[in-house]
């Protein structure tokens, strides 16, 4: 099997995560709690959209061919385009984009990118990976408040949140 290729979305993932820093060096000159709740939030948006480009490359490559569609089960097949259906009293389907929790899209995603490449790979044995749960944890508790003070976002909640993104990347790179 041909190796698929996701040296670009880690150089770009480092590029984003520069980006973030930037941003973050910036707006704590003004708010440091500010700053913090949206390095958090940002921290999982970037792990969801960068899912969402491997499960697009890994997509393009069997599409295009290249890949042995027949290597994939149907459950595989269904999860990586992301869809849901409904079907009305009158027959009729109806297409949506499903919602998955962010951990067990960005879970799936990694161990369906090192399984089609018969890769070994364990992404809770890495480095950081401790750190995922209480980060997503801070994440929903930022996005999701039930009192003002749940908005607060302290140096060790975030970095927490960045621990988990080193975690990310590096779960990337190995793919």
């Amino acid at each position: 099997m041909k190796m698929i290729n996701f040296a670009p979305l880690v150089k770009e993932s480092n590029k984003l995560t520069d980006d973030i820093f930037v941003i973050y060096d910036e707006l704590k000159k003004h708010d440091a709690v500010l700053s913090r709740r949206l390095m958090v939030t940002q921290v999982f948006v970037q792990m969801e959209a960068l899912s969402s480009l491997v499960r697009s490359v890994i997509n393009d490559y069997y599409d295009s061919g290249k890949g042995d569609v027949t290597e994939l089960d149907r459950a595989d097949t269904i999860v990586m385009h992301g869809d849901d259906y409904r079907i009305d009293d009158d027959g009729k389907v109806t297409l949506s984009k499903k919602k998955i929790r962010t951990l067990a899209h960005v879970m799936y995603t990694l161990n369906f990118a090192a399984r089609i490449q018969k890769k070994v790979f364990d992404a809770k044995k890495e480095t950081h990976w401790q750190d995922v749960e209480p980060a997503i944890k801070i994440r929903n508790r930022v996005t999701h408040p039930k009192s003002v003070k749940d908005l607060d976002v302290t140096e060790k909640e975030l970095a927490l949140a960045m621990n988990a993104m080193r975690w990310f990347i590096s779960c990337l790179a190995k793919l």
